[in-house]
């Protein structure tokens, strides 16, 4: 592997390795089939002039010198049509090289093949998918009914199945349960289920074994950390018959469907927790598509097909049993490393594609790249509204007002990553679209409305308030992902522009989770995913703050009313309503500063076929086969 990676690094430009290395990079690079070369795309652009000042300054370059390094780079290349704003819901993209297929197609929807060139290709059986992925999960991290991590979402979901699924229109699909009643009140979940399934130890999936699993989960010797809180109002469950299961809540519980077609709570056989006990995170047992072969930590991870599945949901793109015989998830943190893997065919299919790496991609015949953007909580900056300076709305909307959003997101992710420009990505349930454009790009207005506010500038140029100097400590991970440090650095230097004094501290988890807890910050961000505008209660209900999500120390008893309304809603026109209302109030009051919606990039090899994303943008290795 490593005689991959210096193979790799040899392909491109060394001064442009240096800038990615170090989180400044501004690799804007040449498309010459279209003739869209940096000169004539970018280095004639206000907005990007003045972040490629900034960038050099950092790197202790002249403006003139960083873009001849910028130039220099001209060996990797990019594709704009990628990048495109999502339209419609489901936005999902593929794009094949025309030297591979013959066209370059967008596939949208997750009951579908991803591209037009993969539906006109017959699907055959057998075969060997590897799929490299940027992170492993934590020790004993394969139990998906305990863990919270998304890589293992990403993994489990092969292994376990669900009730139901849910469909990139937020509609709801059968696959354990062939059918449900909700009673009128909302409280009282009755479920028909298959008669048919086994789990991968032979037991039979029935009634008693969806109590089971139910009960395990709310068990606190489980320690659950994200499946329990969405059960957390489960009241009982009872089972009439093994094939009639009945979820009573304490309240209306309509987020039920959204959480029961996750794998978080996913179903795994009783008899293989009973077999396994505290081991079972290590040897996990489901009904699903994949049964768990082997892990061999800090290498990889592999599932070989079960020949018996014939009970896949109808929202998949076929029945029956996978495609491929093994399906390996390759552990390969070094994203260069990733890339050459791809490139030398060790691996089928990478994971987080950085944008300076794409048009690579697209413009080799033996790969392509498959994208879908991610709904949930876009990456926002929340502002801690529980002291100085943010406790003044002037200084918050002065930051929405006087931050070049735009800039950044052409500068750092050369035009892959959408805008955020709302609490919600465009793809998740209850976005108001409304909201957009609210902060337009305008400092005069920034620098008014703090005039007004009685933030003068001192003899520094920093602003001072009643004795508070507009000083911002801002919080990031010491982890680098998604060019956050590179924007960090950015705001800190368009907000002196502002009269502002940034400060920003990279922490490890637990410093951080600390700063966090004591308060210790006046700007932080995050991002979650999940497809219904349910999550902002995670970030802004006031009970759930402080966490890692939820920083803005916000308390508003109307919008924890309406939070707490629209999770008991059954109404799904009413809860549109409700999330209006929180968008708009969260936007009007800038409880926050959106940044950018992150799209889950793939590459993959053009021997691979059918690759798809669910509604929450996680691949679906299901439907994917193998055909050169």
């Amino acid at each position: 592997m490593a005689a991959l990676q210096s193979n790799f690094r040899t392909q491109g430009s060394e001064q442009a390795d240096l800038i990615s290395a170090n989180h400044r990079s501004t690799r804007l690079l040449n498309r010459k089939d279209k003739q869209m070369t940096i000169k004539n795309r970018w280095l004639d652009d206000p907005d990007f002039q003045r972040l490629a000042e900034q960038n050099a300054r950092r790197l202790g370059l002249s403006r003139r010198d960083f873009l001849k390094v910028i130039a220099a780079s001209g060996g990797l290349t990019l594709t704009i049509a990628c990048g495109s704003s999502p339209s419609n819901k489901n936005s999902q993209t593929t794009v094949r090289s025309t030297s591979a297929s013959g066209n370059a197609t967008a596939g949208a929807g997750n009951a579908a093949p991803s591209a037009a060139a993969s539906s006109a290709v017959q699907p055959v059986q057998g075969g060997a998918l590897t799929v490299a992925l940027a992170t492993e999960p934590p020790s004993g991290g394969l139990d998906a009914n305990v863990t919270n991590w998304a890589v293992t979402h990403r993994i489990v979901e092969n292994i376990n199945d669900t009730l139901v699924t849910e469909t990139s229109d937020f509609q709801f699909k059968p696959a354990l349960a062939t059918s449900w009643e909700i009673s009128p009140d909302g409280k009282i979940y009755t479920f028909k289920l298959r008669t048919d399934v086994k789990f991968h130890d032979g037991t039979p999936f029935n009634a008693d074994a969806v109590k089971f699993n139910c009960d395990r989960i709310k068990d606190p010797k489980t320690a659950s950390l994200y499946a329990a809180t969405l059960l957390s109002s489960l009241d009982t469950v009872d089972v009439p018959d093994q094939s009639t299961v009945r979820l009573t809540f304490k309240d209306p519980y309509p987020l039920f469907f959204n959480y029961a077609s996750q794998a978080f709570l996913g179903m795994v056989s009783p008899a293989g927790v009973q077999k396994y006990g505290t081991d079972f995170a290590n040897h996990p047992v489901g009904s699903g598509p994949f049964i768990f072969k082997e892990w061999a930590k800090q290498d990889h991870i592999t599932l070989t097909r079960n020949p018996d599945y014939q009970w896949g949901s109808p929202s998949y793109a076929h029945s029956g049993p996978a495609y491929v015989d093994t399906l390996t998830f390759k552990i390969i943190p070094e994203t260069s490393i990733r890339t050459a893997a791809l490139a030398a065919g060790e691996a089928d299919i990478i994971e987080t594609v950085p944008p300076a790496d794409v048009e690579k991609m697209k413009g080799n015949k033996d790969l392509f790249v498959a994208s879908a953007v991610s709904p949930g909580i876009p990456f926002v900056l929340q502002f801690n509204e529980s002291k100085p300076p943010f406790d003044d709305i002037a200084a918050r909307q002065a930051f929405l007002y006087g931050i070049d959003r735009d800039a950044m997101i052409k500068a750092f992710f050369l035009g892959l990553y959408p805008k955020a420009d709302a609490p919600l990505s465009p793809t998740t349930f209850g976005y108001d679209k409304s909201v957009e454009g609210m902060y337009k790009y305008d400092p005069s207005k920034a620098k008014q409305l703090l005039d007004t506010a009685g933030w003068k500038p001192g003899s520094d140029g920093i602003r001072v308030n009643n004795g508070n100097r507009f000083t911002v400590v801002y919080l990031e991970a010491d982890v680098d992902r998604e060019q956050r440090h590179a924007i960090a650095e950015s705001i800190q230097e368009q907000a002196k522009d502002l009269g502002a004094e940034v400060k920003i501290q990279y922490l490890a988890g637990g410093p951080q989770l600390q700063a966090i807890k004591n308060g210790d910050y006046n700007i932080s961000g995050a991002s979650s995913v999940n497809s219904d505008a349910d999550i902002l209660a995670t970030s802004f209900n006031s009970r759930n703050a402080p966490s890692v999500g939820s920083t803005s120390r916000l308390k508003s008893q109307q919008l924890d009313q309406w939070l707490d309304q629209g999770a008991q809603e059954t109404d799904r026109a009413k809860r549109m309503q409700i999330y209006s209302q929180v968008q708009q109030y969260l936007m009007q009051n800038a409880v926050l500063l959106p940044i950018y919606v992150f799209p889950y990039i793939m590459g993959a090899r053009s021997a691979v076929h059918g690759l798809n994303f669910d509604v929450r943008a996680y691949p679906i290795f299901y439907d994917i086969f193998l055909r050169k």
